[in-house]
């Protein structure tokens, strides 16, 4: 069966482990649609919006998570970004003239750039990671492990249409420190199932798949919450990238055509400003703090 767009957290009875399963299906294809991405690239992005979404969900304040790779190759950026209340966006760059059908090098050479935002207090906090593993879910495994300190075991599987994973976390809890070896043990072989897992046992509903797979584990596993694409674009965030260009080069274009369009790089609508709007937008104050492609 096709999953809806959801993020869904579950935690174990006896063991300090707990975990979540998402799926993204309508808003992925959303995303990579409006683009018309290669293949290679939306298996890529599908993988990174579906970790976005598994660091936003445990986000206790208002804010987002965005996820960014550079390299110096042929895929020049990747950006995956997800809100507290999970609406998802993302983008690529890429040499379109040299793509390969293998992102592999690309992906070994660059540096992974997580940016955790909140709009609280205000303050983001960033860690920087260089790439050492070609998979997106274990790059997700490095940055809890480097920067949480939480044992973290993530699967990704990325189908045609859709994004499927899971993750499983120990939990900082003072009775996991006392298990026996034999229940440290266990943990070990239930985080080992996992990897087993397959794009066909993703198209289980969660619940068959943890009885597949936990069957002998008492797990309560809570309602799932809705994951969707939205892009906050605005006419006034164009406006302000047309004041951004300058009056200047604003009239070059205008001398040629008649309208300026200014496309939003996530959701790729096309916003076409005329000679009396560009005046009006140069006859107001600048709009301090607002930005472009938040």
């Amino acid at each position: 069966m096709n999953q809806v767009d959801s993020a869904q957290n579950f935690i174990f009875h006896k063991q300090a482990l707990r975990g979540m399963i998402v799926h993204l299906n309508e808003s992925y294809n959303t995303i990579i649609q409006q683009h018309h991405y290669p293949e290679v690239i939306h298996k890529r992005l599908g993988e990174m919006l579906l970790a976005t979404t598994m660091l936003s969900s445990a986000l206790k304040y208002q804010g987002q998570v965005t996820l960014q790779i550079q390299t110096q190759s042929q895929l020049k950026l990747m950006v995956a970004k997800c809100s507290h209340d999970l609406n998802i966006r993302g983008l690529a760059q890429f040499n379109e003239d040299s793509l390969s059908m293998d992102l592999n090098d690309d992906f070994n050479r660059g540096e992974l750039i997580v940016t955790i935002e909140n709009s609280e207090t205000q303050k983001n906090y960033q860690s920087m990671i260089a790439i050492e593993q070609q998979e997106v879910a274990q790059m997700l495994e490095s940055y809890f492990d480097q920067s949480v300190q939480l044992p973290t075991y993530v699967v990704i599987h990325a189908r045609e249409n859709a994004v499927s994973g899971m993750l499983l976390q120990t939990m900082p809890d003072v009775q996991a420190e006392q298990n026996d070896l034999a229940e440290n043990d266990l943990v070990q072989e239930l985080t080992a199932r996992m990897y087993h897992l397959n794009q066909s046992d993703f198209q289980l509903t969660n619940a068959d798949l943890l009885d597949k797979l936990y069957s002998d584990q008492a797990i309560d596993l809570y309602p799932p919450t809705a994951i969707k694409f939205s892009c906050p674009c605005s006419i006034e965030r164009m406006e302000e990238a047309v004041r951004m260009l300058g009056k200047a080069e604003i009239d070059d274009i205008l001398a040629k055509n008649k309208t300026v369009s200014v496309t939003c790089e996530f959701c790729n609508y096309i916003y076409e400003f005329d000679k009396y709007a560009v005046l009006e937008i140069f006859s107001t104050p600048e709009n301090e703090g607002t930005t472009v492609g938040n």
